[in-house]
């Protein structure tokens, strides 16, 4: 009995030497059994099962969550999609700050990828990046061209061009809920991520033959950034996010003619559209 007890504070001593994600489910009664999971340990303050892993730490925190929001309602019914929403602002010299607006509009105000909120979906956010890519105005080849989450001066290599756009990684973050500053002034910088392998052009009869910038495998090597506390959105609120740029010359940051660029800010994180009728995924 004594060694079983030794080994249960020794597992709990390295949990909480290595530290762990606390998200609120009951542990079992047997210790060793809740850490034999290496997804899994046990919160030496709380005594509450916790994942190492932060999506789905993120993702049972949502469900704990819609679980008060919707009492009663079996947690394998919720409508939960793991995605991404897209938000986009054309860039100009004239314009020191941009306005993102998470709710869904129409066809006619939507970009042809900008991922939105439905009036009666929520979302719960788990880790932002914010992107420029340069398009067509005309033929919105959005699908066609790269997102990057710097300004490379190998590609954005117009005059001033880059200089400009590093006006976007030095400015501000907010995001305003029906007059609420639920999130204030984070610094843009935090957003900014040059992979190892970056652009470079070469010549070659077309398509033309680039060496495209290589980000990822993690969600960190793509430009993301984890948020903690997560956000919630609900789409039926009226929500808003703003960037204010950093002061300086901007005068070249729209790029040139046929050839814009674009703010797109990207939001990752899971998307609650209803209850079903009958179980559709695992609760937990």
């Amino acid at each position: 009995m004594k060694s079983k007890v030794f080994i249960n504070m020794f597992i709990l001593v390295i949990l909480a030497i290595f530290g762990t994600v606390i998200v609120g489910i009951e542990a079992p009664t047997d210790l060793l059994a809740s850490v034999s999971d290496p997804g899994y340990g046990v919160s030496i303050a709380t005594g509450v099962m916790v994942s190492t892993d932060p999506m789905r730490a993120a993702y049972t925190r949502f469900v704990k969550w819609l679980q008060g929001r919707f009492p009663g309602a079996d947690p394998s019914s919720f409508l939960i999609t793991m995605t991404s929403l897209r938000l986009e602002q054309k860039l100009t010299a004239a314009n020191s700050v941009l306005q993102f607006e998470p709710k869904q509009g129409n066809s006619n105000t939507d970009g042809a990828l900008e991922e939105k909120l439905a009036t009666n979906e929520i979302f719960f956010g788990v880790a932002k990046a914010l992107g420029i890519q340069k398009i067509d105005p005309a033929t919105k080849d959005y699908g066609n061209k790269p997102l990057f989450h710097f300004p490379d001066p190998n590609y954005f290599n117009n005059a001033n061009e880059a200089f400009a756009l590093e006006t976007l990684y030095q400015g501000k973050f907010t995001l305003d809920t029906e007059g609420l500053k639920r999130q204030k002034n984070i610094l843009t910088n935090v957003f900014r991520y040059a992979p190892a392998v970056q652009y470079e052009a070469a010549a070659g009869a077309p398509p033309p033959y680039e060496i495209m910038p290589q980000y990822g495998p993690s969600m960190e090597e793509r430009g993301y950034v984890f948020e903690h506390p997560n956000v919630i959105l609900e789409g039926d609120k009226g929500n808003m996010i703003s960037i204010a740029l950093g002061a300086g010359d901007r005068s070249a940051i729209e790029g040139v003619a046929g050839k814009d660029n674009i703010a797109v800010l990207l939001w990752y994180g899971f998307k609650f559209s209803g209850i079903a009728e009958a179980g559709t995924s695992c609760g937990i």
